[in-house]
C-alpha cells in the first residue's frame, strides 16, 4: 500500500458498518442480516459508501 492509515481515513467520507455480524452465534445470518457477499460488497459501493467496517475476532 502507499498509502499510511491517516491518508486513507482522510479520505473516508461514507462509511457502512456490517456490526457484529461474524460474532452471531448460528452464523452470519443468525440476527437477520444479510450474508456478507461480494454482491453486497458491490451494493454497498454503488449507494454511495466508500469505506466497510467489518470487525471479526
Amino acid at each position: 500500500m502507499g498509502s499510511s492509515a491517516a491518508e486513507i481515513a482522510a479520505r473516508i467520507t461514507l462509511g457502512s458498518n456490517m456490526g457484529n455480524t461474524l460474532e452471531a452465534i448460528g452464523g452470519e445470518t443468525a440476527w437477520g442480516n444479510p450474508r456478507i457477499t461480494a454482491d453486497l460488497f458491490r451494493l454497498i459501493k454503488e449507494s454511495g459508501f466508500d469505506a466497510i467496517r467489518l470487525p471479526a475476532t
